[in-house]
C-alpha cells in the first residue's frame, strides 16, 4: 500500500527527529519542532526532545516547546523531565509546582524521586523516606529509596542505609511480575555494590532467578 505523501514527509520527520535526540544533536532536531508540530504524530518527539533538552541543561529551549504540547502523556514527561532537572538543580518550589500539574502517575514518580533526595541531603531522613514511600509508580519508589540510601551511605549513616536498602527490597518483592521484581533487585543489587556491600548484593542475586 502506497502511503501519502505527507504521511511519509511526517514520518521521516519524526524519525529525523529522534535519531537526532538519541545522538544529543539536540539543535538539529530543534530546526525540526515546526515540522513535528504540524504532523500528526510529533507530540511524544516533541516530549522527548523537552526532556532530553533538560537534562542537558538547557532549561529554557525545553519550556519553550511546552505550548506546542496541548495534555496528555506527552505534556507530562516534558515537564516532568524540566521538574526533575529544576529539583536537582534546587528550585523545589518550581519541581513541586510542576508536579501538581502532571497526572500520569509514572512522571509524577520521576519528579517525586528527585523531590525526595532535598529532606535527605538536609538529614531529614523521616521527611525524605515518606515522601519516596508515596510514589504510587514501584520503578521510581524503588529509585528514590535508592537515591536516599546512597546519601545516608555519604553521610556514614549505615543504620538508615539498611533500613533503606530494606525497603527497596519489600517494593521489589511486592511486584507481581517477575521481570519487573528482577528489575527492581538489579537496580538494589547496583547500588550494594556502589557501597561495597557484596555479601548483601550476593544474597540478592540468588532471588534472581
Amino acid at each position: 500500500v502506497t502511503l501519502p505523501k505527507r504521511v511519509e514527509n511526517e514520518r521521516a520527520t519524526v524519525a529525523a527527529a529522534g535519531s537526532a535526540i538519541n545522538l544529543e544533536r539536540l539543535d538539529d532536531a530543534l530546526a525540526l519542532v515546526q515540522e513535528l508540530r504540524a504532523g500528526k504524530d510529533g507530540g511524544n518527539t516533541l516530549a522527548n526532545l523537552a526532556k532530553s533538552l533538560a537534562d542537558a541543561d538547557r532549561l529554557k529551549d525545553a519550556e519553550t516547546l511546552l505550548p506546542f504540547l496541548q495534555g496528555g502523556n506527552d505534556r507530562d514527561k516534558a515537564i516532568a523531565g524540566i521538574a526533575r532537572v529544576k529539583a536537582r538543580e534546587g528550585d523545589i518550589a518550581a519541581a513541586k509546582s510542576a508536579l501538581e500539574t502532571i497526572a500520569n502517575s509514572r512522571d509524577r514518580g520521576r519528579v517525586q524521586s528527585a523531590l525526595a533526595r532535598t529532606p535527605a541531603k538536609k538529614g531529614e531522613t523521616d521527611d525524605a523516606k515518606s515522601v519516596a514511600l508515596s510514589i504510587q509508580d514501584t520503578e521510581f519508589r524503588i529509585e528514590a529509596l535508592l537515591r536516599l540510601a546512597s546519601v545516608a551511605n555519604d553521610n556514614k549513616g549505615n543504620g538508615d542505609f539498611d533500613a533503606l536498602v530494606g525497603e527497596a527490597v519489600k517494593v521489589a518483592a511486592g511486584e507481581d511480575k517477575k521481570d519487573s521484581r528482577d528489575k527492581g533487585y538489579l537496580k538494589i543489587v547496583e547500588a550494594l555494590t556502589d557501597a561495597r556491600k557484596t555479601d548483601a548484593a550476593k544474597q540478592l542475586v540468588d532471588r534472581i532467578a
